[in-house]
């Protein structure tokens, strides 16, 4: 059976492609430690752990907001009701501006790069503030929640 029908990838072939980007995040950097501004397996930040989750996933133009407002800003119309594994959980402020995110592993726990704050630059930093990527419990904290592979198509799978 053919994965792609007609241009468009299937629905099974976007939940397989959800289900290997999240498994690549969790085994890859579950206690990676938090940096902030980082966005490189040396260390995270919120945002940063959220665009390689979303690569993994083939989900993000070459140029764009990157930021924790710029990722909900760019999956405003893929907006879910109930958290589910794979969607970008966000935690907004008073002015409704996303201020962090992290990653749904089923609907009451995140993979989230959190803990620190700007002075979170370096290992030592992060382990003064007991700030890794970890599991953590959305319980209320979180405000938004996006399904980013509600886009998903083959133009993704386009050269370049």
């Amino acid at each position: 059976m053919s994965e792609l029908i007609e241009g468009l990838v299937t629905p099974i072939v976007v939940d397989q492609i959800r289900e290997q980007a999240i498994n690549y995040m969790y085994d890859t950097y579950a206690g990676t430690w938090y940096s902030w501004g980082g966005d490189n397996p040396s260390g995270f930040d919120c945002s940063g752990m959220s665009v390689e989750y979303c690569k993994a996933g083939c989900l993000l133009p070459r140029n764009c907001d990157y930021s924790a407002e710029g990722l909900l800003t760019m999956y405003s119309d893929c907006v879910v009701s109930i958290p589910f594994r794979g969607c970008l959980a966000f935690r907004v402020n008073q002015e409704g501006v996303a201020k962090h995110v992290a990653i749904c592993l089923n609907r009451y726990q995140v993979l989230d790069a959190s803990g620190g704050g700007p002075n979170t630059k370096t290992r030592d930093d992060a382990i003064r503030d007991n700030a890794f990527i970890k599991v953590r419990s959305v319980n209320k904290v979180f405000d938004i929640f996006v399904d980013p592979f509600k886009r998903l198509s083959a133009e993704c799978y386009g050269s370049g």
